[in-house]
């Protein structure tokens, strides 16, 4: 779609081929295998709003954010890239027709969990997890260090809750916490509404070091590597919450090859995966100098920065949260670098009066699909 290189395209394969990591969760039922082929087409369908395309692919997009947040609320990253992308509308109207679509798809879908959250928990938004996440955000170990817990009375009623469980550092971990809670007898919301509170208080108290926790936490999410902890490895059954034995589907020779391939993969290694985030981002800036794709690099760089701020406020760093961003990183380190391939043989001027001279995106594509 961005370049008509058959070369290119191969290339990605095989790179996305060679990533075997995602393997790691397949023995592991999580939202990223849902989450991602949705945020996907969310991406694709947004870069062609973006080169002028009809306006009803906006109710596909509301349709396929609404969805991607029910998955993960972390599809929340991609509000700002909605706007942008919408704000670049050639009028106002239209501009405002987009969000409408928008809001209103979201409040259709939305909507309805948000009133079961009233009905259940009491609270009448799409997500009773807001706490633990903020805990995570101020309490959990890291560099540099969380601060102390607050001397207040919502924080002495979990450490009282949470008894012995929560002795020393172990107070620091959000499921812990969570956990200890709920079996002292609290609800999910309940034990939620206790941790955002003594979340925000510590936040309160130390904003500046809170600040720097997540700004250190956008930028480690660039250096995740994929870790043993992340996946089911062997044939040991593995405990459920309720202490029964899971068993695991497959023969052990299968396993055995599986783990050998995991243990043998680049992202279990910290200069690969450096190198990698290193030059899907370098190639992203790529993108956003070349004037026929400058709106697919802005689309991509807002989407990567958006994530991993998100991830860096809200989360630890973690190969899980990185994986979803794969893709975005391979297009863009292949089409930007042959976009700074170009730039460094030719010179950008040279490039822009090319393309000024030569036809539009739109007629290359529909040539493109001529000669099929």
């Amino acid at each position: 779609r961005l370049t008509c290189r058959v070369l290119l395209v191969n290339l990605a394969l095989a790179v996305r081929l060679v990533s075997v990591s995602s393997a790691g969760y397949a023995s592991v039922v999580l939202t990223e295998t849902w989450f991602e082929p949705v945020f996907l087409g969310l991406l694709i369908l947004l870069g062609e709003s973006l080169q002028g395309r009809v306006e009803f692919r906006w109710w596909t997009i509301g349709v396929l954010f609404a969805v991607g947040f029910l998955f993960r609320p972390a599809m929340a990253a991609m509000l700002p890239v909605l706007v942008v992308a919408a704000w670049m509308a050639p009028t106002w109207r239209v501009t405002a027709r987009r969000l409408a679509i928008l809001g209103g798809v979201s409040a259709l879908l939305i909507g309805p969990w948000c009133a079961r959250n009233a009905i259940v928990c009491g609270q009448a938004t799409p997500v009773i997890f807001l706490g633990r996440e903020l805990w995570v955000s101020v309490y959990s170990p890291g560099s540099p260090a969380g601060p102390p817990l607050p001397d207040t009375p919502e924080a002495a009623t979990i450490l009282e809750k949470g008894g012995d469980r929560l002795n020393g550092e172990a107070w620091r971990h959000n499921w812990t916490v969570s956990t200890a809670l709920t079996d002292a007898g609290s609800t999910d919301a309940e034990a939620d509404r206790g941790m955002r509170v003594v979340a925000w208080q510590g936040l309160r108290r130390d904003p500046l070091r809170w600040v720097v926790r997540c700004g250190w936490r956008t930028v480690d999410l660039w250096r995740s590597i994929f870790s043993r902890e992340q996946a089911i490895y062997g044939g040991t059954p593995q405990r459920t919450a309720v202490g029964a034995d899971q068993i695991l589907w497959g023969t052990d020779a299968l396993r055995g090859v599986r783990d050998r391939c995991l243990d043998a993969s680049l992202e279990t290694r910290l200069l690969p995966v450096e190198l990698g985030s290193l030059l899907g981002l370098l190639g992203v800036c790529g993108l956003c100098l070349h004037p026929r794709l400058s709106h697919w690099g802005l689309l991509v760089a807002l989407t990567l920065g958006c994530t991993a701020v998100m991830t860096g406020v809200l989360e630890i760093p973690n190969h899980r949260y990185r994986l979803v961003l794969e893709p975005l990183l391979i297009v863009g380190a292949l089409t930007g670098g042959a976009v700074w391939v170009e730039i460094i043989r030719r010179g950008r001027r040279d490039l822009v009066r090319e393309l000024q001279q030569g036809p539009s995106s739109a007629d290359h594509h529909a040539e493109i699909r001529d000669r099929k």
